[in-house]
């Protein structure tokens, strides 16, 4: 939830013309791999300090569930819809 809010705030409310989100979840062998990115303004765009302690937090909490099989990665989308992309890896149990 922190990462959407995130898109939404630092990604689409700064654009002009809004843009949209995308949530994804893919499964990938023992691994959940879900996806947030906006069309937002991109990673260039100034960062307020809620930005990072919102994804701090996250990080925080993948590391107290689950150590180091949980990871978040934050980077610019590489397509003509420019924005973000926020990838949480978690380990998948059936």
């Amino acid at each position: 939830q922190p990462l959407v809010e995130n898109a939404i705030r630092h990604g689409l409310e700064p654009k002009v013309d809004g843009g949209r989100v995308d949530i994804t979840a893919v499964r990938d062998a023992d691994t959940l791999v879900l996806q947030v990115r906006d069309t937002g303004v991109g990673l260039a765009a100034p960062s307020s300090d809620g930005a990072r302690f919102g994804l701090q937090q996250v990080r925080e909490r993948l590391a107290t569930l689950y150590g180091e099989k949980a990871s978040l990665t934050l980077e610019a989308a590489d397509d003509a819809d420019g924005g973000t992309r926020a990838t949480v890896r978690l380990p998948y149990t059936p």
